[in-house]
């Protein structure tokens, strides 16, 4: 950088030895902010992925209150770097640049050294911003162990029930997601069943997870845009969320051919 200081022509000014001096610890400081970042995310996604598919918090308060808190400290952290690229970079540029020649060397020095600390920066921001997605991804939801953890806890629990009524065994025969009478087969007796919280989600996962079964599909069509694509995507995914839900097969059915038309009027 200071090869121009071989001139002889002008004494070097007092403020090379500072900017060379802030341009390193700019470097040094970012470096440690990102240690601090990596090993903040290294151990938070981890907790947030197990809060998030905890099965004592279907609604995930534990994961949004964690989430905030640890994205107040990245906060913190981007809040910091700006303040002190604001003191020892952009103050520094602004100040000096107005005090050396238009056309001087010292000029071009100057330039240098804020694009490399901006350059520096943006790495810093990249980084930050992966570990903001990274954090915003364990919300992501295990939708296929979710249908699992359904169908794990159906197979616990169908033949645990009997009548309100005569104590005849009641069978529960498949997966209920809204509260449901069963008649006993012995005394007819109308029994209410009230499906657990995670069955309940059934109903409102099923499309998700059809989706997601279905999704390199949609992928094609987005890629080749062929209408014929979109046609084996939609009758795929409405086929896999059958299978997850089938109480909603005719409903379903109905939506689908609905979908069908609408898109076949718009692209034929």
């Amino acid at each position: 950088m200071f090869d121009f200081l071989k001139s002889k022509e002008e004494n070097p000014p007092e403020w090379l030895e500072e900017m060379s001096e802030n341009k390193e610890r700019w470097f040094v400081f970012l470096d440690k902010l990102e240690n601090r970042m990596d090993e903040l995310g290294t151990a938070a996604v981890p907790e947030l992925i197990e809060a998030y598919n905890s099965k004592n918090d279907p609604y995930h308060q534990a994961w949004y209150t964690m989430s905030s808190g640890i994205k107040g400290q990245y906060k913190s952290i981007m809040d910091k770097v700006r303040a002190v690229k604001e003191e020892k970079i952009n103050d520094f540029f602004n100040y000096h640049i107005n005090q050396v020649k238009f056309d001087g060397k010292y000029r071009t020095l100057l330039y240098n050294f804020r694009e490399d600390c901006l350059k520096r920066e943006n790495v810093f921001e990249d980084k930050y911003h992966l570990w903001q997605e990274k954090i915003d991804a364990t919300a992501d939801e295990d939708l296929e162990l979710k249908y699992q953890n359904i169908i794990s806890e159906y197979e616990g629990i169908k033949n645990s029930f009997s009548c309100k009524q005569c104590g005849a065994p009641l069978l529960i025969e498949k997966i209920y997601f809204i509260s449901t009478y069963i008649s006993c087969t012995n005394c007819q007796t109308q029994n209410t069943f009230e499906p657990s919280t995670q069955a309940q989600q059934l109903e409102h996962l099923g499309r998700n997870l059809a989706e997601k079964r279905t999704a390199h599909l949609l992928k094609a069509y987005q890629q080749e845009n062929k209408p014929a694509l979109y046609e084996i995507y939609l009758r795929e995914m409405f086929n896999e969320w059958n299978k997850i839900v089938p109480d909603l097969s005719e409903q379903n059915e109905r939506f689908y051919e609905s979908q069908l038309r609408q898109f076949r009027k718009y692209n034929n």
